[in-house]
C-alpha cells in the first residue's frame, strides 16, 4: 500500500455519555481536539504547515449519533432535545465552533484536502 501522508498531532478526547429517557437507549457523543498538528507529503516529499497561524490552531471534531440527527435539518431531533435537554449544550458548542472557525479552512474538510489545496497555493505563486 502507498503511503499518501503522515500526520502527527496531540489529540484529547471527550465522550458524552447520553440516555433518551423514553427508551432507555444509550448513545454518546465524542468530541475530539487535535493541537500541535505537523503534516508531512510522502508524494510531494516536504513538510505542509497548513495549521500555522498568528495562534496555534485547533481542530475540533465532533461525532454524533445518526439516531439523534434530523436529516432534514441536520440538528438533533427535536423529540431528544425535548427528552435530552443536555443537547442544547452541545448544540451551542457546536454553533460556537461553526461561528469562530479560523478563515480560509473549509468546514468538513479531512487533512488531505486541506494538504491538497495548501501545495496548490504554494504551486501557484511560484
Amino acid at each position: 500500500m502507498k503511503k499518501d501522508s503522515r500526520t502527527i498531532y496531540e489529540r484529547t478526547s471527550y465522550a458524552i455519555p447520553i440516555v433518551d429517557p423514553s427508551t432507555q437507549k444509550k448513545f454518546e457523543i465524542q468530541i475530539t481536539m487535535d493541537e500541535g498538528i505537523l503534516l508531512y507529503s510522502y508524494s510531494h516529499n516536504t513538510d505542509v504547515d497548513a495549521y500555522k497561524s498568528d495562534s496555534p490552531l485547533t481542530v475540533v471534531e465532533l461525532k454524533v449519533p445518526t439516531e439523534i440527527i434530523d436529516p432534514a435539518t441536520k440538528g438533533f431531533k427535536q423529540e431528544m432535545v425535548q427528552n435530552i435537554p443536555s443537547l442544547v449544550a452541545v448544540q451551542n458548542f457546536l454553533n460556537l465552533l461553526t461561528t469562530f472557525q479560523a478563515p480560509g479552512y473549509e468546514k468538513d474538510s479531512g487533512k488531505q484536502s486541506l494538504i491538497r489545496s495548501v501545495l496548490e497555493a504554494q504551486k501557484a505563486a511560484q
